[in-house]
């Protein structure tokens, strides 16, 4: 059998579990290190936990995580201390995972926005590199990350905008093996047996695999799109045009017009990572402060709640956690350590301020015996707004 690996890319919120599920079906590995299932995706991540753990530490050695806007260039990647060990333990893991299975499918929607990093390992490897592009409406993307992370419209469609022109550059102007399916597309059972057939050649596979995951697999990213919502309030004008026509080649003029942008998106950064969240709650953060006064309070989480919130708690902390820091930081002015460090701790309260992995973060946290508070939980209950 010849070795293939194929990437799934697509934007958060997008479908990419879901058609990672197909391509497993159809019998391509995900890989031995599979993220438990959580609450915003109950039928499972598909994620690599390896190559997850290398996405979050190349993008916080770029300043970034997930959520960040900007399109990142090889460049920069190269230039970074940590490159050349993650570069290296890239090609070891996936090379491993290769010859152990020999189809291997990797999804992780930051790899959007690490393409220029995974193409240099992808030479590397013996395998055949393919790429799986999914398309979901725009502006259902943009609802439901205003509806999982608050996350603010405008901001958020720059967000898209970022990924889809990082995957148009790198894989689509570039020439890579690439196919499409649309998000939309796949709710119509009318279109399952082309759609089948067109993924089944595509991955050298049985179509009739891909049909019946097609068929048994239930989303739970269904969200309508409100009434009203215009794209063209929330996206720069030239930028009307490629987001109707992605998957699509990046022409040089609109490549010049996205990085022309990063000036914008600095300034959208500083206003999107704190609009959409303090907004929301700005009213009564002080009562949630006076509840968790006098606690040994440890953020559980350095990403964009955190960065949110944390300057506007009138609490000490003591200091913060996150699965991605493998030794003593310094991130939001805080002292971030291992997760392992809770062990030391004694009586702490562990403030999370990740959303939507509730269920999976309160399964790794259980054997620490430290009380757990959930910012979502507060998000959630309407009560407190």
């Amino acid at each position: 059998m010849k070795n293939n690996i194929v990437f799934v890319l697509g934007m958060h919120r997008s479908g990419t579990s879901m058609l990672t599920s197909m391509v497993e079906a159809s019998g391509y590995h995900c890989g031995d290190n599979l993220q438990p299932p959580g609450s915003d995706n109950p039928n499972g991540y598909w994620e690599d936990l390896v190559m997850l753990r290398i996405n979050e530490s190349l993008l916080r050695a770029l300043g970034k995580d997930w959520s960040s806007l900007g399109t990142p260039e090889y460049s920069e990647i190269e230039e970074l201390l940590c490159f050349d060990e993650l570069k290296s333990e890239a090609v070891g893991y996936l090379t491993q995972q290769i010859n152990k299975y020999q189809r291997l499918v990797v999804k992780d929607p930051r790899v959007c926005i690490l393409l220029p990093f995974w193409l240099s390992v992808c030479k590397e490897l013996n395998a055949t590199s393919k790429f799986l592009i999914i398309k979901r409406d725009a502006a259902a993307i943009v609802q439901s990350l205003h509806k999982r992370d608050l996350m603010d419209p405008v901001y958020a469609m720059q967000l898209v905008m970022c990924y889809w022109a990082q995957i148009a550059y790198c894989v689509i102007t570039k020439d890579n093996d690439w196919s499409f399916v649309d998000y939309e597309s796949i709710s119509s059972q009318d279109q399952h047996s082309m759609l089948a057939k067109r993924l089944g050649s595509f991955l050298d596979a049985d179509s009739q695999d891909i049909l019946k995951a097609l068929t048994n697999y239930k989303s739970e990213m269904n969200h309508s799109v409100q009434q009203g919502t215009e794209l063209q309030t929330i996206c720069f004008d030239f930028q009307k045009s490629f987001c109707e026509a992605f998957p699509c080649a990046l022409t040089c003029q609109d490549l010049k017009q996205y990085q022309a942008l990063s000036f914008v998106h600095q300034s959208l950064s500083f206003w999107g990572d704190t609009q959409g969240i303090i907004q929301k709650v700005s009213q009564s953060l002080a009562r949630f402060s006076a509840d968790i006064t006098n606690k040994k309070i440890v953020v559980y989480g350095a990403g964009t709640v955190a960065k949110s919130i944390v300057g506007h708690l009138g609490v000490d902390i003591l200091c913060g956690v996150d699965k991605s820091v493998f030794e003593k930081t310094t991130l939001l002015n805080i002292a971030f350590h291992p997760i392992n460090y809770l062990r030391s701790l004694d009586n702490a309260t562990i403030l999370v301020t990740v959303t939507g992995r509730k269920e999976v973060i309160r399964d790794t946290l259980a054997n620490f015996n430290h009380k757990l508070i959930f910012i979502e939980d507060f998000f959630n209950d309407h009560a407190n707004y």
